[in-house]
């Protein structure tokens, strides 16, 4: 066999040189007509030619003859996994090692299983594995491990929920004596899910007899002990943790608290003679549970950590336990003087923290006058402790800062006032310029004034890696293609998922191969929440639609062996993006008043936005003819909505072959018009004329689809060619006239909002710019900054 002639074919069908590939396969099938894998690369050859049904039809005549070897299994597997077909793309793998099982056949089915995070593949791989190789013990671990996590899969049928576990135990049990406590572990995980909990106990103890506990399975132990009320282990046990083991867990003291209620047993010696971040909590745990005040145990915990930030959250968690009017008037006798004889950063980080309570406590005062000239204040008190920092701490002060953004937005959520918070972020910033919030305030405020390239900068600023791209992209690439359609602008954001298919794989690998079970279940959850993320699929479309704006077929290609291949990847989404994160300041919650205007260019979360551009691809690819009914169009913006009527109303026109009045569609052309945003310096603006520039060449690719089909009918190709002048005059439309008026109009509503800030009337912003030094030159800067990125994007469309 010439390795070097499959290299030519390769590289033929890289190339797109089809015919070549082709003449290059049938020489080596002519002189190797035994060999089943060129008969296989003949049909990966048909595959990306466009002959999927031809490829298809004979890889399944070739997976009855049950091939073995490596690399024409590797082959049909790619073939049968890039035509959907998942199961047969796996069962050639299962036939192969029933009737010619082999090491090799065996584990790569195996590491298959890992690398698709399919834990069926890997039980039934292990299973023939631990037959192949009896003797061997990790074989039989990976089998009854793999057991568990099948199991646990919302795939599993109730066989495998029920009676494969059943299996993996009696192998775990077969192994005894148990040699660690991985296999401990294994061993415990079954029992949980054969339901035979009251054994978990004695499993454990037994094999560590006084040795310390591994941490996993002291956390298994203390929550079956808790499970199963056994009062008298769980007080032991949390005191040995507590005390022995020295391991100061709060959970282990909620532990303690609730089984020494539960017995009557007296703790407050020892609850007391901890003097710690957990222990003073616990105090307030134990007064719950007696049934008695936490007020005095809180404020007991505010004197000790009152000038640490985490205070808030801690109690917060109590806030309705505790006496509202009573902690109130505790705030306002210790506010000035609880940490009086402290320096001032713990001052700070003090008032923070009774501004927050005061404000929990009070919600209604939130954005009013006085609570805005409260923040003032306080910011102004401690500013000089800026120069004190160093460049990489952030300031605590900074939350007086954004409770204020907070608060003028929630009054006034207009462009003026958006721009009134850019500059005061703009100018914190400079003196923490470290501050996570800040930033990623900034990001999304210059994102809603349709400033990209100032969102870009300041996203660039916050220093995202790895998976934190993930959950924190979307502050910046959502919707990316009707907003920046560049490409190159997602290699950095869709480096995660890449990197997942290598290393998350690579180290599932490594955790099986070296017994790290109790490792394992979690990597394989974080491989698929990436594998499935929303954000992903997310990504992937917007390339579909810059491809397509920008007449790009090189970057949809480079995406190719990322893009969606089956409808249940969209099913099954996990969406992993981070909101909260946002509002992890003041309050620490979202603000109903604001979250839907400030995350208004984002698709809501766990929404159906992914699954409905989908479909509308799937429609202009010519893949589907159809769009579900059942999907929930409320996430869509105003302008998409018009793109999803008119590609419908078009789709539908085809599938009518064309024998229909236009009149419809005209109307909904006509209506584009009434997508305009109500204020102009917005990202709805380059949102809308982008989506009218993509919607009219995804119709012109539907035309160039279906004008084969005329079979002749007058009327269908009248049709086509009134589609046509359609399309083409919203497309001169948005060059020639939309774009022009949006760049006037936005120039005029921005020169308005220079005015009204340089002769600003409202004192309490005046207040704020004397505060924090904004005057004219800056007013001028940024609002030249705000214009510069606007006039970026007006040219961008004009090149489309």
């Amino acid at each position: 066999m010439s390795t070097q002639k499959e290299e030519e074919i390769f590289k033929a069908i890289e190339n797109g040189t089809f015919k070549f590939a082709a003449q290059q396969c049938s020489k080596l099938i002519k002189k190797y007509p035994k060999a089943t894998y060129y008969q296989v690369l003949n049909n990966y050859i048909l595959l990306k030619s466009g002959k999927q049904e031809e490829s298809l039809t004979n890889c399944l005549s070739l997976m009855e003859k049950t091939p073995n070897d490596i690399d024409s299994l590797k082959l049909l597997h790619e073939i049968f996994s890039e035509l959907g077909k998942f199961n047969e793309s796996f069962q050639i793998f299962e036939n192969a090692a029933k009737k010619y099982p082999s090491f090799e056949i065996l584990t790569t089915w195996f590491h298959l299983g890992c690398e698709k995070n399919n834990v069926k593949v890997l039980q039934k791989a292990s299973m023939a594995l631990k037959s192949f190789h009896s003797k061997q013990r990790l074989f039989q671990l990976w089998s009854a491990f793999t057991s568990y996590l099948l199991s646990k899969s919302p795939d599993a049928s109730v066989m495998e929920r029920n009676i494969i576990p059943k299996v993996g135990l009696k192998t775990m049990q077969a192994l005894k004596p148990l040699k660690s406590e991985q296999e401990v572990y294994i061993l415990v995980k079954l029992l949980q899910v054969t339901g035979d909990v009251k054994s978990i106990p004695d499993e454990i103890l037994t094999f560590t007899g006084t040795d310390k506990l591994d941490l996993e399975l002291q956390i298994i132990l203390m929550d079956t002990f808790s499970q199963l009320e056994d009062y008298e282990n769980l007080y032991k046990w949390s005191l040995v943790i507590l005390k022995d083991y020295k391991l100061d867990d709060f959970n282990t003291w909620k532990y303690l608290i609730k089984s020494s209620v539960k017995l009557g047993k007296d703790i407050e010696e020892f609850l007391f003679g901890y003097n710690t971040r957990n222990s003073r909590l616990a105090v307030i745990e134990y007064n719950l549970a007696k049934g008695l005040s936490v007020n005095e145990s809180a404020y007991d915990y505010l004197k000790f950590m009152g000038t640490k930030p985490c205070a808030f959250l801690d109690i917060k968690a109590y806030i309705e336990s505790i006496d509202k009017a009573s902690f109130s008037e505790w705030l306002v006798g210790n506010e000035l003087d609880l940490f009086k004889d402290t320096d001032d950063h713990k001052k700070l980080i003090w008032e923070v923290n009774v501004t927050k309570f005061k404000l929990l406590l009070n919600r209604q005062s939130f954005g009013t006058t006085d609570f805005i000239s409260g923040l003032l204040t306080k910011f102004e008190k401690y500013k000089s402790l800026y120069h004190a920092k160093a460049k990489t701490d952030f300031h605590p002060g900074d939350e007086f800062i954004l409770l204020l953004v907070q608060s003028l937005l929630s009054r006034d959520f207009s462009t003026r006032t958006i721009v009134i918070c850019i500059l005061i972020l703009e100018e914190v910033l400079k003196k923490d310029e470290m501050e996570f919030h800040l930033r990623i305030w900034l990001v999304q405020l210059y994102k809603l004034i349709n400033c990209h390239s100032q969102a870009s900068l300041n996203f660039a600023k916050l220093k995202v890696k790895n998976v934190q791209y993930d959950i924190m992209s979307h502050y910046l690439v959502s919707r990316l293609a009707t907003l920046n359609p560049d490409g190159s602008e997602l290699e950095d954001h869709f480096s995660i998922y890449k990197s997942n298919d290598l290393e998350s794989v690579y180290f599932i690998k490594v955790a099986f191969n070296q017994g790290s079970f109790n490792k394992i279940e979690s990597m394989l959850q974080f491989h698929k929440r990436l594998d499935h993320s929303f954000l992903k699929h997310h990504e992937l479309l917007q390339v579909n639609k810059i491809s397509r704006l920008l007449n790009d077929r090189d970057l949809l290609v480079s995406y190719k062996d990322h893009q969606l291949t089956s409808a249940a990847a969209l099913q099954s989404e996990f969406d992993n993006r981070d909101m909260d994160i946002f509002w992890d300041i003041g309050l620490h919650e979202p603000l109903p008043e604001l979250t839907d205007k400030i995350f208004a260019n984002i698709p809501a979360k766990n929404s159906d936005y992914n699954k409905i551009i989908d479909a509308l691809e799937k429609v202009v690819s010519g893949k589907s003819q159809t769009i579900s009914e059942n999907l929930d169009l409320s996430c869509l913006s105003l302008a998409e909505r018009w793109s999803f009527d008119l590609i419908s109303a078009v789709n539908k026109l085809f599938r009518d072959q064309g024998e229909c009045d236009l009149t419809e569609i005209q109307k909904l052309y006509a209506q584009f018009n009434s997508t305009k945003p109500e204020t102009n310096l917005s990202w709805e603006s380059t949102h809308r004329l982008l989506n009218g520039i993509d919607t009219a060449k995804s119709i012109q690719h539907l035309i160039t689809l279906n004008s084969k089909a005329s079979k002749g009918s007058k009327s269908y190709s009248n049709n086509i060619d009134e589609l046509k002048e359609f399309n083409l005059s919203l497309l001169n439309s948005i060059r020639e006239v939309e774009v022009p008026n949006l760049k006037d109009c936005q120039a005029k509503e921005l020169k308005q909002i220079q005015h009204d800030l340089l002769f600003n009337e409202q004192q309490q912003i005046s207040e704020i710019f004397d505060s924090l030094n904004i005057d004219t030159l800056k007013i001028n800067t940024i609002i030249d900054i705000i214009k510069y990125s606007t006039n970026e994007q007006h040219k961008l469309i004009r090149l489309l």
